[in-house]
C-alpha cells in the first residue's frame, strides 16, 4: 500500500495512455489516488481513463500535451495549478531500435527532449512543490538497460542512464525535504511501445502488473531497482563477472536477435 498522508490525495503520470503509465495509474486509482494524466495521445488517454474509471471511483483528469516542445512546461502547468500533486510518475519516453547513423536527427533530439529533458524539468518543478507541501515521492521510470550499453539503442540507452544517475543522486538530495525519490528499471515488459519495435521474444516478457507493483514497493526504500530478483541476480552477474567490452557485445547481438527492425 502507498502512503497516502504523505503523498497526499493526487498523482500525475506522464506516458499514461498505454503501457506501463495506464498500469501505473490503475494501481495509483486503486490505491485511492486521483490522477492527472498526460499522454501525447488524447484519444487513447480517454479510453484508458473509460477503463479505469469502470473499475475504481477515482478523479481521472486527462491532459493532451507532446513533452518533446520546449515550452511543455508553460503549457501544462497552467491546467493544474489548482491541484497538488504529492505523487510524480515520469514514466512517458520511448525507443527506436534501429542502427545510429540511419536515424533522423531530429527524431533523435526529440527522444532526449521527450525521455531526458521533461523527466528534469518535471521532477524540478513538483520537487518544489513537494518540499513546500512537507512531502512526496517521485519515481523515475529508467530502464534495465541503463547500465548496459548496447549498440542499435545508442540514444535510449544513454538518456535512461541520465534517469538512473539523476534519481539516485537526488534521492539522498531530497531525503531530507520528506521526498521519496526512485529510479526504477522496468525490464523487458509486455507493452505495445515493445510490440512496435517488433519484439520476437514474448515469453522473456515480464507483466506490467508485475512491474509496476514492483516500483510501488520499493518506493521509499532504495535509491533505484531492477524489476523482478531473477532479473536483478542475472543483472548483476553480467556487471561483475564479464568485462565491459564483452558485456557490450552480448548485449548487442540479443538486441540485434530479439528485435526484427535491424537489417
Amino acid at each position: 500500500m502507498l502512503n497516502n498522508k504523505k503523498y497526499g490525495h493526487w498523482a500525475l503520470v506522464t506516458g499514461a495512455a498505454r503501457g506501463l503509465g495506464a498500469e501505473f495509474t490503475r494501481q495509483l486509482a486503486c490505491n485511492g489516488f486521483n490522477i492527472v494524466m498526460v499522454d501525447i495521445d488524447a484519444d487513447a488517454l480517454e479510453s484508458t481513463k473509460k477503463q479505469i474509471q469502470a473499475q475504481y471511483p477515482a478523479d481521472l483528469f486527462c491532459i493532451a500535451q507532446d513533452l518533446s516542445k520546449s515550452n511543455f512546461l508553460d503549457e501544462l502547468i497552467p491546467r493544474i495549478s489548482h491541484i497538488e500533486i504529492g505523487l510524480l510518475i515520469n514514466n512517458a519516453g520511448f525507443s527506436n531500435i534501429g542502427r545510429f547513423l540511419e536515424k533522423d536527427p531530429v527524431e533523435l533530439e526529440t527522444q532526449l527532449m521527450v525521455n531526458t529533458r521533461a523527466l528534469l524539468l518535471l521532477t524540478r518543478y513538483f520537487a518544489e512543490k513537494m518540499a513546500m507541501r512537507g512531502g512526496g515521492g517521485i519515481i523515475n521510470v529508467s530502464s534495465g538497460g541503463a547500465q548496459l550499453p548496447s549498440a542499435y539503442n545508442a540514444t535510449y540507452v544513454g538518456g535512461k542512464s541520465y534517469a538512473l544517475t539523476f534519481s539516485e543522486s537526488l534521492w539522498w538530495e531530497l531525503k531530507e525535504k520528506n521526498i521519496d525519490v526512485l529510479g526504477f528499471m522496468p525490464v523487458l515488459t509486455d507493452t505495445p511501445g515493445l510490440a512496435k519495435q517488433q519484439f520476437t521474444s514474448s515469453s522473456q516478457l515480464m507483466s506490467t502488473q508485475e512491474c509496476v507493483a514492483q516500483a510501488f514497493q520499493y518506493l521509499g526504500k532504495r535509491p533505484s531497482v531492477l524489476a523482478g530478483f531473477r532479473h536483478r541476480l542475472l543483472h548483476n552477474l553480467l556487471l561483475t563477472l564479464i568485462p565491459k567490452r564483452w558485456r557490450i557485445q552480448l548485449v548487442s547481438n540479443q538486441i540485434r536477435t530479439m528485435f526484427g527492425t535491424i537489417e
